[in-house]
Order: C-alpha cells, then sequence, then structure tokens
C-alpha cells in the first residue's frame, strides 16, 4: 500500500455483504452493455479492483456453506426496527 492509497475499513460483515453485492452487479451486467450502468471504464476497472482485493481477505465466499453465512451477515447488518426484513429473507433465499 502506498502513501497515497485510500484506507476504508469495514467489518467482515460489511466486506462480505459488499463482496456479494459488488460481484452480483458485475455478473449482471457481464452480458448487457455496461455502458448503461458504468459512466467511465475507470468505474468498472475501481469496482473490478474493489472486488479482488475483498477476494484476497474474505476465506468464506469459498466455503460451501456461503448463503447460510451471507444471510447471517445480512442479518446481523440490518437495523433493529428494519421493516424490509421479509422482503430482504426473498432475496436471502436465492
Amino acid at each position: 500500500m502506498s502513501s497515497s492509497d485510500e484506507l476504508i475499513r469495514l467489518s467482515p460483515d460489511e466486506a462480505f455483504v459488499l463482496y456479494d453485492f459488488a460481484h452480483r452487479l458485475v455478473l449482471d451486467i457481464a452480458g448487457e452493455e455496461s455502458e448503461a450502468i458504468f459512466e467511465d471504464r475507470g468505474e468498472w476497472s475501481a469496482l473490478s479492483s474493489v472486488l479482488g482485493q475483498l477476494e484476497t481477505r474474505l476465506p468464506q465466499i469459498f466455503m460451501p456453506d456461503y448463503r447460510e453465512r451471507l444471510h447471517a451477515a445480512r442479518l446481523r447488518l440490518r437495523p433493529l426496527d428494519d421493516e424490509s426484513s421479509e422482503e430482504c429473507n426473498k432475496t436471502d433465499a436465492r
């Protein structure tokens, strides 16, 4: 890490949930025109870099119980008064 690099601190749950979200985003747009999502190729490059860095730090993304771990991390990150938990549970079941 050079002195000009930016450092972002994430909890393990935040990093895991962010990784899953960004990975799904990249996969969802892989078959579509990326110009509809990204204004500039630099945005794609930055997102790919973040994903690559997260992959090297998150052993749980390679574990067989990935979905269960992701669901648990999402639950821990939700606010206690989250009324959208039913809607979120639908996507957790994927």
